[in-house]
């Protein structure tokens, strides 16, 4: 069987890589199986990168609270919303309305965070 093929060749081609210059490649499906465990990695690090954003907002909704400071800044969220699609053009990224939407889902749980921290503390205080 090819498995079987593979296995019996990859450490001779392990050995001889230079000779067979991309004669022999590894099964494709081992290749699929490494790009998805790099996407599982990525996708961690953006939950935890949203985890700690969250964990900011709740300390900007108590000095908003201590400021008697609006939630909602719109002209910020406009100005922060240009940065993430200057940064993703930076980069590449073509589907600019995709990280529009991305950015303002990001920005309502960042709000809703905010409300619910300072409901807790004023709830506290009451």
């Amino acid at each position: 069987s090819d498995v079987l093929l593979d296995y019996v060749l990859s450490p001779f081609a392990r050995l001889f890589s230079h000779e067979l210059n991309g004669i022999y490649s590894p099964p494709k499906q081992n290749q699929l199986e490494d790009l998805r465990g790099k996407i599982g990695v990525t996708d961690s690090r953006i939950i935890n990168s949203l985890a700690e954003r969250l964990k900011i907002c709740e300390e900007i909704g108590l000095v908003k609270l201590e400021n008697e400071t609006p939630i909602r800044d719109r002209e910020v969220e406009k100005r922060v919303e240009e940065v993430w699609c200057k940064k993703a053009e930076e980069l590449g990224i073509k589907d600019i309305y995709s990280i529009q939407q991305l950015y303002r889902l990001v920005s309502a749980m960042s709000r809703e965070v905010q409300e619910r921290t300072i409901t807790k503390k004023w709830n506290q205080s009451n």
